[in-house]
């Protein structure tokens, strides 16, 4: 979905926060953080996310969102 949205494959890094992902991973949940905005600036005193990737991760969220309610239909 986020290439689709973007052009452009999206990497994959290790998040510096604290995350639930751990939580559910623990519980065997299958789980991906992921979020607008650069890394290197979020939660910190000047964090920023530029509009363009505030309304790109709003058109991916709901793409998920919908395959995935598309999915849950089909099973």
């Amino acid at each position: 979905c986020a290439e689709h949205h973007t052009g452009a494959r999206p990497t994959i890094t290790c998040c510096p926060g604290v995350l639930e992902t751990r939580i559910y991973q623990r519980l065997g949940i299958p789980a991906v953080a992921f979020g607008p905005g650069l890394i290197d600036q979020m939660h910190g005193p000047d964090e920023n996310v530029p509009t363009a990737n505030l309304t790109a991760a709003a058109a991916i969220y709901a793409d998920v969102a919908s395959r995935l309610a598309a999915a849950r239909r089909r099973a």
